[in-house]
């Protein structure tokens, strides 16, 4: 058996940004340099110069399944609504925050996504245990 050439797509894999890819880079940085903040598709499409919010949409779903973030959205009642709030990105390791473009620490969003991690995992173990 041989090892798979970084070049070719591996059968059953989704989505392989090519490593030039401004995906690749640049804005999976600027997505875990806003780690905590609240945003939304239309704004990070306007960010990252991208033509529409479903290929933002796309890309964040291909990081969300690689998990390296985890996206929340904000409670409401109502579905409608949840869907035209802000929603929150995390990152499911607090390292992975240094990685973004920020140069100064904010040690309320690390904490805050500390807390998240914390939450999310709790709810995991509850639901094995049932």
């Amino acid at each position: 058996m041989t090892a798979a050439s970084p070049n070719k797509r591996v059968s059953g894999s989704g989505f392989q940004p090519s490593p030039k890819s401004p995906l690749a880079t640049s804005d999976t940085r600027r997505t875990l340099s806003n780690i905590g903040k609240e945003f939304s598709f239309r704004s990070l499409k306007d960010i990252s110069g991208l033509k529409h919010d479903s290929t933002v949409k796309d890309y964040l779903g291909y990081l969300r399944d690689a998990y390296l973030i985890d996206i929340v959205k904000k409670f409401d009642h109502s579905l409608k609504a949840q869907e035209t709030y802000g929603k929150k990105i995390y990152a499911m390791d607090s390292s992975f925050i240094a990685q973004g473009k920020r140069r100064e620490t904010d040690k309320g969003r690390i904490l805050e996504n500390i807390v998240y991690l914390h939450l999310s995992q709790t709810k995991q173990d509850r639901k094995s245990v049932v």
